[in-house]
């Protein structure tokens, strides 16, 4: 038994030898083999050179293998760790340590990683100058890391201020859009009255006009509503697009004028708003005063008392004979808007409050005093304007708050073609206009009682037109329109007024 067990061995030792000769050659000659060895492990290998192979070790390792310079190899570790890795000059690597921490990393100048720390924090970093290796993946937040977290909430700061702006200009579009809203819209046909001025101003006058912007300005009986009803109170307010200057000419109401349609209809100047409506009127101005007259803006005569009241009140020279006619309108006044009376008991500078102001406006009795001062509805235009200067004067000096105040005041009761935008840019210039001169019309005048009722005759309404023009327009080059000579000669034909 012992010799058999013994030629045993020696066959089994022969064996092995046989095998490992066979290895050893395989693995000098570039060969390739499997081999589970006393411990488990399992290899495939080729060259000592040009190693691959899949290991399986006591530990449980496991790894691909591919030269010494040129390494790639997955391998699991006793602390589960994963890795993916290629050369020390060119590393590129996945790996999951004892800590979890997980990242990428390219070549020693050019660091690009994504790491996941103990305390969870996710990073991606290039080193700013391409130059060694942070060297700890784990190290704390860069310098520039912080400054990009400095700049990153500055911009937070400049955007929530931004916002800020942005929501207040937003605030206060809405409320002036809420705000002119209230004003009644009026849309008239501009193109039939553009082409009826086109083919009534002669070139050199309709040129001289391109540098004004002229608005019709109405102001209706405090008792009717704005669409109906006389225009107590008519202005041409012309402004001058470059220097902003703004002159008025106040057409009295009662003055004799062909009706603007062209036919020599003839009426008071104050009818044909009530009778034939806005555009009408405005014809009427543009026909009998070679105006290009598009726009319009109407007010209830309430609005006085309004605005003179947020503004609080208006200097003027009360003379002793307006004392009487001043109280006696604030009765009628009252009743209309509910203002309190306050009489006025002397004569003399002093400020008048809105429905003094109003009152005053009113006027229309009083004798003439001199030829500023022609006294009856000649002299109410008069202090309609004075008390209108005086406004403007003070408006330019207003807060925003009590411009606001006004307007919200105000908007109910006016009517007009202007759009918002138009509006708006009145409104932003405001302290920019300057009220420099005012008038009626027409110059030269009389009174009869003719087919249209006791009215205000031109005497010579070419003249007076070719004055108004030298007043508005310093147009001194200006010759009356065809049409406006035609008008001319048929007042003087039915009134025996020339």
């Amino acid at each position: 038994m012992a010799r058999d067990r013994d030629e045993r061995d020696v066959r089994r030792t022969g064996q092995d030898a046989g095998q490992t000769a066979q290895a050893n050659q395989q693995r000098q000659s570039g060969q390739q083999y499997y081999q589970q060895g006393q411990n488990g492990q399992q290899y495939y290998q080729q060259g000592q050179n040009g190693q691959q192979y899949y290991q399986q070790g006591q530990n449980g390792q496991q790894y691909y293998q591919q030269g010494q310079n040129g390494q790639q190899y997955y391998q699991q570790g006793q602390n589960g760790q994963q890795y993916y890795q290629q050369n020390p000059n060119g590393q590129q690597y996945y790996q999951q340590g004892q800590n979890s921490r997980q990242y990428y990393q390219q070549n020693q100048n050019s660091q690009q990683y994504y790491q996941q720390n103990p305390y969870g924090q996710q990073r991606y970093q290039q080193n700013p100058r391409g130059g060694q290796p942070y060297g700890n993946a784990y190290h704390a937040e860069s310098a520039a890391a912080s400054d990009k977290k400095k700049k990153k909430k500055k911009r937070r700061k400049i955007l929530f201020i931004f916002e800020l702006l942005l929501l207040l200009v937003l605030a206060v579009g809405l409320y002036a859009a809420a705000t002119l809203s209230r004003v009644q819209r009026v849309k008239i046909k501009d193109s039939e009255i553009q082409k009826k001025v086109e083919e009534q101003l002669p070139e050199y006058t309709a040129k001289a006009l391109k540098g004004y912007w002229n608005i019709a300005l109405y102001g209706v009986d405090s008792r009717e509503g704005l669409d109906v009803g006389q225009s107590d109170t008519i202005m041409v307010c012309s402004i001058n697009k470059d220097t902003k200057e703004v002159k008025l000419a106040s057409v009295y109401r009662d003055t004799y004028l062909e009706t603007g349609d062209g036919s020599y209809n003839f009426r008071k100047a104050t009818d044909v708003y009530g009778i034939y409506g806005v555009e009408r009127s405005i014809s009427m101005l543009n026909e009998n005063l070679d105006l290009d007259i598009s726009d319009f803006a109407t007010v209830n005569m309430n609005v006085v008392a309004e605005v003179v009241n947020d503004i609080g009140g208006v200097d003027i020279d009360v003379r002793e004979d307006e004392i009487n006619f001043l109280n006696g309108y604030q009765n009628e006044g009252s009743e209309i808007t509910g203002l309190e009376i306050v009489p006025v008991t002397s004569a003399g500078m002093q400020t008048l409050n809105g429905l003094q102001a109003l009152s005053y406006c009113r006027i229309r009795y009083t004798d003439a005093i001199d030829s500023e001062h022609e006294g009856l509805d000649y002299e109410r235009t008069y202090r309609q304007r004075k008390v209108l200067e005086q406004i403007l004067a003070k408006v330019k000096t207003m807060d925003v708050l009590t411009i606001n105040n006004i307007i919200n005041d105000v908007m109910s009761d006016v009517s007009t073609s202007l759009s918002t935008t138009e509006i708006l840019s009145l409104a932003k210039d405001v302290a920019s206009y300057n009220l420099t001169d005012t008038t009626g019309f027409p110059f030269d005048k009389q009174t009869a009682d003719v087919d249209a009722g006791d009215c205000v005759i031109p005497v010579n309404l070419a003249q007076n037109v070719k004055q108004l023009h030298e007043f508005l327009f310093a147009n001194e080059e200006y010759e009356p329109s065809d049409v406006v000579q035609g008008i001319s000669d048929e007042i003087a034909y039915r009134t025996g007024i020339s």
